[in-house]
């Protein structure tokens, strides 16, 4: 398949010269494939201006139960033109329980394979970010909440992927994020455990293949940049209706993140920058409240806080936190 926006003078849109100036391609969906053999040509020669290539691959929704996937991916395809530029931008927003959980999952994904972005001078711009976003405020909440929440955000240029431009950018990106003010105070079906507990997990990364190249005009400039942010914000009250029965609350939260950007390809290029920053924020609670009655004879030493039953209230938290930045095994760098 030959998709062209070129103005030539014969058949071969890939190597007639231009007639005019050729226009811009726009491609627009969740999911973008581009099959073996696959020809995009906006470029232009003879001092005419070329076009731009454009791919969106979009999906943003509201509390979404199954995965949020979006992607762009070539195999053996070849894309000209004077600019470049490919994008795959996922989110979901929840805000509500499914019974007592959250389970959800956002992924975006840019795929080149033995593939040719081919732009002489001009840019190249590859940009994956997914976006992952819980908030949830109730004071009815059942015995235990459950929140899991996975985003990954990858680019990969694999062998015999060529990328040629003045300036190349490959950009991933996930946000994963949960704020929880959670309460039984207005649970009519008293409880004598309360329980929160989060998992989120976050993977962004660029890898450069073996047998993949990236050239640049001279003195032309390759960033490849992977970012993880990770926030959780969750509280847990646990109100007891008196002093005679035992009580556990417990809100437990765990981070595993994930930033890696790596080059193992043979790169042609004058100006290299590779990031790579994984980022956790977390801050977690959880609290027993007392009838006032029972505080008061607290306060006025008139109650043994040795005669209180049982009364266990437990936050806790665990962070696994890796960033990789760098070159493995067969990376030469001209």
């Amino acid at each position: 398949v030959t998709i062209s926006s070129r103005q030539i003078a014969g058949a071969d849109h890939v190597n007639n010269a231009s007639t005019g100036d050729s226009g811009d391609l726009e491609f627009y969906a969740p999911e973008i494939n581009f099959n073996s053999g696959t020809q995009v040509l906006a470029h232009a020669t003879d001092g005419y201006n070329g076009g731009k290539i454009s791919a969106l691959a979009e999906l943003s929704v509201l509390d979404a139960v199954d995965a949020v996937d979006v992607g762009v991916v070539a195999d053996d395809s070849l894309f000209k033109a004077a600019a470049i530029d490919f994008q795959a931008v996922a989110s979901n927003d929840v805000s509500g329980l499914a019974g007592d959980s959250i389970t959800s999952e956002v992924n975006a994904l840019i795929d080149l394979q033995n593939s040719t972005l081919d732009t002489e001078s001009g840019d190249v711009f590859l940009s994956a970010v997914a976006t992952l976003s819980s908030m949830l405020s109730l004071d009815n909440i059942p015995d235990e909440i459950f929140i899991e929440q996975a985003v990954s955000a990858a680019i990969f240029l694999g062998a015999g992927t060529v990328v040629t431009g003045a300036s190349v950018e490959v950009l991933t990106e996930t946000r994963n994020s949960v704020s929880a003010a959670l309460s039984n105070s207005a649970n009519a079906a008293y409880s004598d455990v309360s329980g929160l507990f989060s998992a989120l997990a976050s993977d962004s990364r660029v890898e450069v293949a073996s047998g993949a190249d990236i050239q640049t005009t001279d003195p032309g400039n390759v960033v490849l940049s992977a970012r993880a942010d990770t926030d959780v914000d969750i509280a847990l009250e646990h109100v007891k209706p008196d002093a005679e029965s035992p009580s556990a609350v417990m809100a437990v939260s765990e981070v595993d993140s994930n930033a890696e950007a790596t080059v193992a390809a043979d790169l042609d290029v004058s100006i290299l920058e590779v990031y790579a920053h994984s980022e956790i924020n977390s801050d977690v609670s959880a609290t027993t409240v007392f009838p006032v009655s029972v505080m008061a004879l607290l306060a006025a030493d008139e109650l043994d806080p040795a005669d209180l039953p049982l009364t266990l209230t437990v936050a806790a938290s665990q962070h696994n936190n890796r960033a990789k930045a760098g070159f493995i095994d067969g990376a030469v760098i001209n």
